[in-house]
Order: C-alpha cells, then structure tokens, then sequence
C-alpha cells in the first residue's frame, strides 16, 4: 500500500490542520479477489443502506454495485476497527452521486474520513 500526503497546491489551499491522504492499492490476484468478494457479500452487503436512484437497473447492475459500495464498508472496517453492520451504515454512495462513497468520524483521534473508493475487476 502506498500512501501520500499532499499539501497546498498553488490553486489549492486546504484548511489550517487539514491532511489529505491518498492511498493507493494496486491490484490483487483473481483468487484473493474471489475471496474478498465471497466477504463483502457475506458480511457487508446485507447491512448497506438501500439505494435510491436504482431507475431501471438489472439486478445484475445492482448486485455489481452493491458489491462496490461494501468495499467501502470494508475499507472503513479495516481502518477503524469496525464491525461489518457499522461500518455499512457510514455509506452514502449510490448511482450518479458524483460524490463521497462513505464517511466516518473517528472521536478518539478527532479524525473525519471522507472516502472515495473504487472496486472492479480488471482484467490484463
């Protein structure tokens, strides 16, 4: 995993005190992706807020992005020592958002997380 702090850029000045972190994980081979996707349908999905903007999308669609919204769950879990049903509920991300995936706010270290993630398999 790789991790970068970037400070002000000369367009971009954050708040006094704000940190913007990236993290970056490259990707996993096809037998840890099975895995990791067998854990998120079994211990994320069925705890994700229901999605609003669904329109006429193929349950084959929704599953698909069910599966990518647990990925957040899952990140903040990892992160924060959560339990699968509450890091769930920290997930805003739904179709067309253009927005934050999920968020947490961690009181002992004072500590927002704004997350955007991105979960899909791609193939060489």
């Amino acid at each position: 995993m790789n991790e970068q702090s970037c400070g002000p850029r000369a367009n971009h000045i954050p708040a006094p005190g704000l940190e913007i972190a990236v993290r970056v994980v490259a990707a996993i081979a096809d037998n840890y992706f099975k895995s990791l996707c067998t854990q998120l349908e079994h211990a994320y999905v069925p705890h994700l807020p229901t999605l609003i903007h669904v329109g006429n999308k193929s349950a084959e669609d929704i599953a698909k992005k069910n599966l990518s919204r647990s990925f957040g769950a899952f990140a903040l879990a990892s992160r924060f020592d959560l339990a699968p049903d509450a890091a769930a509920r920290h997930v805003l991300d739904d179709y067309d958002d253009n927005g934050i995936d999920a968020f947490y706010y961690d009181q002992a270290s004072a500590t927002l997380l704004l997350l955007q993630s991105k979960f899909k398999r791609v193939r060489p």
